[in-house]
């Protein structure tokens, strides 16, 4: 990981949504994957709360030109749901 950087929100109108952010992440004890921008550039980091206040630590990757391909969930042999439901009625 690199740099961490606290977070705050800058007035009133984001108060409400990084306490709702803050909140989330506390009560289910979990990190978040963020995309920010920083200096002209898009980076990936991890959002994390600790003590009541929102942490983003930079997470370090090669450059790559493109986001790699997200992987398929969908299963050999299944079929969606949509089709399934049109033949049962």
């Amino acid at each position: 990981m690199g740099k961490a950087y606290y977070l705050a929100a800058h007035g009133s109108v984001a108060a409400k949504p990084d306490s709702l952010i803050v909140k989330a992440l506390e009560r289910n004890s979990k990190a978040a994957i963020a995309r920010y921008s920083l200096r002209d550039r898009e980076r990936l980091g991890l959002l994390r709360v600790k003590d009541g206040v929102l942490i983003l630590h930079q997470l370090l990757a090669p450059p790559t030109r493109s986001a790699p391909p997200l992987p398929s969930l969908r299963r050999k042999g299944a079929c969606p749901m949509t089709s399934s439901r049109a033949r049962s009625t």
